[in-house]
């Protein structure tokens, strides 16, 4: 729905900032960090209802971030991204496939990404 809160998580700035302008011209309140331990601080303070969460970062990375926001709050949506199928040798194991509610493969177009946050937004 528009005017949904999402918090946007990618360490790549030339993904996250263009990708945060998109969102908000799709009509969503957008809150965007390119750190995946600052997501679990702003997911605490703010709540989002949609979680967008690079699959892969220095550091901590989307599936550890992820399932520290499903310690806090067990009913986060989480949309993973990656340049990496879902399947595969790159595969995400059935514990956080199971709790995430979406995933798109980069690149990705406005269709496929409107089509998985309606998805979300309804579940």
């Amino acid at each position: 729905m528009k005017g949904s809160k999402i918090l946007l998580v990618d360490d790549d700035e030339t993904f996250l900032h263009p990708f945060e302008e998109l969102l908000r011209e799709l009509g969503y309140r957008v809150n965007s960090v390119g750190k995946s331990d600052r997501a679990i601080d702003e997911y605490r303070r703010d709540r989002p209802d949609i979680v967008m969460i690079d699959r892969n970062m220095p550091g901590m990375d989307g599936l550890s971030t992820s399932r520290g926001i499903l310690s806090m709050d067990p009913d986060a949506k989480i949309i993973l991204m990656s340049g990496y199928e879902a399947t595969g040798a790159n595969g995400i194991d059935d514990s956080i496939w199971s709790a995430v509610k979406g995933y798109i493969t980069k690149p990705f177009d406005i269709s496929c990404l409107s089509h998985v946050l309606a998805d979300v937004i309804g579940q």
